[in-house]
């Protein structure tokens, strides 16, 4: 089942949430399972994406990790929403909602989840956009500090944001590099006996 609705996003964005659901009974469910049921799910919004020729529901009709599933009268329903601000999209939209209601229960929801959606990818960008700062002043910092060149790899903070270099421990490699500096600071000047002043007069050698 297809439904499509529109949403106006805090930045006041005209947008668009496309839905695509599908609903089995328990035995079918239990025959065939949960994925083929989401795999049925992203075929009709594969559909959807040619009729409307819509770049964000190609993307999301290959998204399985956003299906979400609820169970009505014994039946379990695979629900996808794509969120997209389409100027075709909003136009079919809106010509929908005029042939069935501004305002269903439908609608309501999906508007609720386009202000959060839109919400944690405005987070995440700020986010990456963050990390990507730590990661430049980084690079500069390697290209001085031997320490950070050999305990912290170049794009390691967006890498552990992102989870793109799963055996790296940035926060790990962070403490390492701390402690080799504080081990650094803490190395007292080290004393040697100097030529013609007796033998109990030193003076210090530079710190290594």
């Amino acid at each position: 089942m297809s439904s499509i609705a529109t949403a106006t996003l805090s930045d006041r964005t005209d947008a668009v949430v496309h839905t695509e659901s599908l609903g089995w009974g328990e035995a079918t469910l239990s025959q065939h399972g949960r994925g083929t049921l989401v795999a049925a799910v992203l075929d009709g919004l594969a559909a959807e994406a040619e009729c409307f020729d819509c770049a964000a529901l190609r993307d999301g009709s290959s998204a399985a990790t956003r299906a979400v599933f609820r169970r009505e009268h014994g039946i379990v329903w695979a629900e996808v929403r794509v969120l997209c601000a389409d100027a075709r999209c909003r136009k079919a939209a809106e010509q929908y909602e005029q042939e069935h209601g501004h305002e269903t229960p439908d609608t309501v929801k999906a508007r609720a989840w386009a202000r959060a959606a839109y919400e944690e990818t405005r987070d995440w960008a700020q986010e990456l956009a963050a990390h990507a700062v730590l990661d430049a002043n980084l690079a500069r910092l390697r290209a001085s500090d031997p320490d950070a060149a050999n305990l912290l790899p170049e794009g390691c903070f967006s890498a552990g944001l992102t989870g793109s270099n799963p055996g790296f421990d940035v926060g790990n490699a962070v403490q390492r590099y701390a402690a080799a500096k504080q081990l650094r600071r803490s190395d007292g000047p080290v004393l040697r006996p100097v030529r013609g002043l007796g033998p109990g007069c030193r003076r210090p050698l530079p710190a290594r």
